[in-house]
This record gives C-alpha cells, structure tokens and sequence, in this order.
C-alpha cells in the first residue's frame, strides 16, 4: 500500500514542475467576497495554457 505524500514530498515535487507551469493571475469579485462573508480569489481556468485548442 503506499503511503501519503509528506509535506517535504509536495515541495520536492513543487520545485521540479515550477519551471513548466505558466503564471496565472487571481481575480477578486467583491458581490463574491460579499456573498460568501471573506475574499475569495479565483484562478480562471480559461487562462490556462493546456497545449490544445
């Protein structure tokens, strides 16, 4: 059975896909913020590059 990534795993693994991911930005929606009580930020998938279309 395996076992559960370690914290120190997840960042290993951070470091070595960083260079091929692509920054993408946040967006606040402040009716959002105000409808769910705290800011709330969104990474719309529309902006990712996926190598398709």
């Amino acid at each position: 059975m395996l076992s559960a990534p370690t914290f120190a795993d997840v960042l290993r693994a951070r470091r070595q896909i960083r260079p091929y991911l692509a920054r993408t930005p946040l967006h606040r929606y402040p009716a959002l913020d105000e409808l769910i009580g705290t800011p709330i930020f969104v990474k719309q998938r529309k902006l990712f590059r996926t190598g398709g279309l």
